[in-house]
């Protein structure tokens, strides 16, 4: 296939020739990193289990002073939050229906 390149170069008008010579010299260059490169292999660590009432338990602290202190938006908020960053937890999504409710 190079040598059929080579012959057809050949013919070309010298600028061209020269396109088709800097291709050409790119295409073997590329082709040789190609087949020098090592693969990577990256391994990655094994995934702990995560139990749902261990230390990622949702951060709900402050939830009962916002609600003792009547400020219920601020209350829903970081309940809409917490929701959206624990969507298993069935007892925020209690809490925030109840307090929805009110």
């Amino acid at each position: 296939m190079w040598q059929r390149l080579c012959d057809v170069a050949r013919t070309m008008p010298p600028r061209r020739r020269r396109a088709v010579a800097i291709t050409l010299i790119l295409l073997t260059s590329a082709v040789w990193a190609v087949n020098s490169a090592p693969l990577r292999q990256t391994t990655l660590p094994p995934l702990e289990p995560v139990s749902p009432h261990d230390e990622h338990s949702p951060p709900t602290d402050a939830l009962p002073a916002d609600l003792r202190r009547g400020h219920y938006h601020p209350a829903m908020q970081r309940l809409a939050s917490l929701t959206a960053a624990y969507p298993d937890d069935l007892n925020l999504r209690a809490e925030r229906a109840a307090l929805t409710g009110r």
